[in-house]
């Protein structure tokens, strides 16, 4: 019989033969769903019904696998025939009596019955003394005087069914069954996580009251003791453990005798780098396999299982669709295929630092409305997401960790940073220079774990960083060099362009969602291309008088790489594109150097409002004939013409005295260290030569 279908017209010639039918199921949820649906139907037409099992456990083994493997033989069906009688028990005393006849050593046991959970315990010498008593019953009926010959040859003629009656009564006399819990439970395997912390012992439950499979982790302190399991298993609507410590003792050893399965249990979602598989919560890739995660939560590769902890909310599939590209390029433009070339080189970060020890920020800055986060949302989508950033300035810097570790290989965005707080706000300020290690894979930042010794963990960033905002940030010139920039305004929109950007806003994330899988699992043939291709552009840069810094030249050279790598798997980004992005990457790169000999916004503006103070014209005529300019007069500095001395606070005064704009005090504070214009020395105390006493100042180099 096939699974699925009844052979009813073919069974209709051997009705009432009292022929007992055997269904022969393979031990999968589909095979027992057709065991108990054939040997209803059977039962009906008034047929005996009895049952085999090709296992004893959901492990795949059909009965073409048992014969290849010669194990059909007598002893092997009397024992399938054995689990096959236990699946089709009508009762939890049915079931446990067929358990203990099977194999009457044991006097303890625990099984499951319609998704409950049972304890047995026989007493031995009062089944002996039950089955004693009814064959002596039986044989009184007859003669009064008995013997143990008498007794024996009771038994000889005894019926099946008395046989079956003396074996049932006797059993029910001597049997103690308890139901210790409202679920049924299979122990799948133990789960190692990847971070060194204790593992955990992964099951599946089964509830009674609707059956319903939930899985579900326990550590070791929790099944060790039953009130703890009673605890933990309570998380489960419905799920109650009333066994006791000798029960979860039994069950424990039953557990662990045979399974010794082990899965490592990845605190992130991603690429592994020790088996080089990308792992999601629906899919991983391995090579050019793509695996779905089987009924028992995680991924069986070549060598080991695996499976991730971290749900991020991202849904995958296999689709490969390019309509979008075209709508992409008119949207976006150029700018556009740069941030998409970062963006796809995101799915490749970890093997890029193993080989060149870096992967560049990206800055998406620019006016409101101007397309930044259109852009960004439209990215997302490609990666099976709606949307994901944060703002780190309302975040504590053990939760921008644990949110950055949770993922590898995939992009981590900012917005909403502290350059757009508002004045007068006591939000703390942002510092991005915290963030420099980032950029090497590293936190910078070490804690500890709960053990007897002084052991120490060291999260590694395994992901990609972007932000986007309405202004640059203002970080140390490190930082800089760190960046890609893209800036965005409106002067690129057109019509065309809106309607573009409004059919990609159309796109549902499970329309475009197979982008990642489509290219990692080509991440070999990608990686080799990106690596020949690295070196092209690195030369082209180093050629470029404009651009004098390593970082930088290595920063861009990767991006036009990684466009022709997308050029691979897109052949609609034309080789114009191509040639149009690479060129606009180089100017980006000479911008980046470019700015870093200049000052940011906020200092220009206070040394242009400090020269103005600082140097005043007085008296002369309408025709500002006859004055006199007087200099200095904002310089504490006691050698004025070899160095400046601020003192912020008179600076301040001085501007509204004149009304001047005023410049954030706190932001000023933070920037005036980064002044190239005139180099920053140190802030102390001097002795001013304006006001002959001692005032803290910024000082600076003439």
């Amino acid at each position: 019989m096939s699974s699925g279908t009844f052979p009813e017209e073919s069974i209709k010639p051997h009705l009432n033969n009292d022929i007992t039918w055997v269904v022969a199921a393979d031990n999968d949820k589909a095979g027992r769903d057709a065991l108990e649906k054939h040997s209803k139907k059977l039962r009906e037409m008034r047929e005996n019904v009895t049952a085999a099992l090709s296992s004893t456990s959901d492990a795949k083994a059909d009965w073409n696998d048992l014969h290849k493997a010669k194990k059909l033989t007598d002893k092997n069906i009397s024992f399938y025939r054995y689990l096959g009688r236990l699946e089709l028990a009508q009762s939890y005393n049915e079931k446990a009596q067929m358990m203990w006849e099977h194999n009457p050593q044991r006097t303890y046991f625990i099984y499951a019955f319609r998704n409950r959970t049972y304890a047995a315990k026989i007493d031995k010498k009062a089944y002996d003394k039950a089955s004693m008593d009814y064959w002596v019953a039986l044989a009184k009926s007859n003669d009064d005087n008995l013997n143990s010959e008498d007794l024996a040859k009771v038994k000889e003629e005894a019926t099946p069914d008395q046989h079956q009656q003396c074996a049932a009564n006797a059993f029910s006399q001597a049997t103690s069954l308890r139901e210790i819990a409202t679920f049924s439970m299979s122990y799948l395997y133990f789960q190692q996580p990847d971070n060194g912390e204790d593992g955990q012992y992964f099951f599946s439950f089964k509830l009674a009251n609707h059956g319903q499979e939930r899985q579900i982790a326990f550590t070791h302190k929790t099944i060790s003791a039953a009130s703890d399991f009673k605890k933990s298993a309570m998380r489960i609507p419905g799920a109650l453990f009333t066994g006791v410590q000798n029960d979860l003792d039994w069950l424990y050893k039953e557990w662990t005798r045979y399974n010794t399965k082990e899965v490592r249990a990845l605190d992130y979602v991603g690429y592994d780098g020790e088996t080089k598989t990308y792992v999601y919560n629906k899919f991983a890739i391995e090579g050019s396999r793509v695996l779905k995660v089987n009924n028992q939560s995680f991924f069986q590769l070549r060598k080991e299982g695996i499976k991730t902890t971290v749900d991020i909310k991202q849904k995958l599939s296999e689709k490969h669709n390019t309509e979008w590209v075209a709508d992409f390029k008119t949207a976006f433009g150029v700018k556009g295929l740069v941030a998409l070339s970062w963006w796809f080189g995101s799915l490749f970060v970890e093997q890029i630092r193993d080989q060149y020890n870096s992967y560049p920020f990206l800055q998406v800055a620019g006016e409101p409305d101007s397309g930044k986060s259109r852009l960004v949302d439209f990215m997302w989508k490609l990666f099976g997401k709606s949307g994901e950033s944060f703002n780190p300035t309302i975040s504590t810097l053990a939760g921008r960790v644990r949110k950055m570790a949770e993922v590898s290989n995939l992009p981590v965005v900012f917005n909403e940073t502290d350059n757009e707080v508002e004045k007068n706000t006591h939000q703390k300020q942002f510092n991005w220079n915290e963030l420099k290690d980032l950029f090497e894979g590293e936190f910078g930042k070490v804690t500890g774990i709960k053990s007897q010794d002084n052991s120490t963990k060291k999260p590694q960033f395994k992901g990609s960083l972007a932000w986007t905002q309405n202004i640059k940030i203002v970080a140390s010139e490190a930082m800089q060099t760190r960046l890609v920039d893209l800036w965005f305004d409106t002067t690129h929109h057109t019509p065309a362009g809106y309607q573009a950007s409004k059919r990609l806003d159309a796109f549902n994330v499970s329309d475009v969602n197979g982008f990642i899988i489509n290219s990692v699992r080509q991440a070999d043939r990608i990686l080799n291309h990106f690596n020949a291709k690295f070196e092209v552009h690195r030369n082209r840069l180093l050629e470029n008088k404009n651009i004098k810094t390593n970082r930088i030249i290595e920063n861009h050279a990767k991006l036009m790489a990684l466009t022709d790598c997308l050029h691979g798997l897109y052949p609609e980004i034309t080789k114009q594109d191509v040639i149009d992005t690479h060129n606009y990457t180089e100017m980006l790169a000479g911008q980046r150097q470019a700015s870093l000999n200049e000052d940011s916004e906020i200092i220009q503006q206070f040394w242009a409002q400090f020269d103005y103070l600082d140097s005043r014209f007085y008296g002369g005529n309408t025709e500002g004939a006859g004055g006199v300019v007087i200099e200095h007069q904002m310089n504490h500095a006691t050698s004025p013409d070899r160095q400046i001395a601020v003192n912020l606070e008179h600076f301040h005064s001085m501007c509204k005295q004149h009304n001047l704009p005023l410049i954030d005090p706190k932001e000023l504070r933070r920037q005036m260290p980064t002044s190239k214009k005139r180099q920053y020395l140190e802030n102390k105390p001097v002795t001013s030569r304006l006001e002959q006493r001692s005032v803290r100042c910024w000082i600076f180099n003439r």
